[in-house]
């Protein structure tokens, strides 16, 4: 499968309010993606849809930062996703 960024996470909303976070089981939210100047936005329906998994492009360095700062804030599952999933995805080591 070909792998598309769609940009950077500026903000998150729900009932047009807005929130720092969103997590599993959480009713929807709204999510702003922003592109950097030179790239081309990517359109919902036209480059992706609700079929496509979406992950974010986290870093050796996000994860570090994740485990110092955020350990007991990131539940069991979360970790488990981090470690057996986007690593293997984005190719982490």
């Amino acid at each position: 499968k070909k792998v598309i960024g769609l940009g950077r996470v500026t903000s998150i909303e729900m009932n047009h309010k807005a929130k720092t976070e969103a997590k599993k089981g959480d009713p929807s939210v709204a999510i702003r993606i922003e592109v950097p100047g030179f790239d081309t936005p990517r359109m919902f329906g036209r480059h992706f849809d609700e079929k496509n998994e979406i992950y974010s492009q986290i870093t050796r360095q996000s994860i570090d930062i994740l485990k110092n700062a955020f350990r007991n804030d990131v539940s069991k599952e979360e970790w488990g996703l981090i470690a057996n999933v986007l690593k293997k995805k984005l190719g982490i080591q």
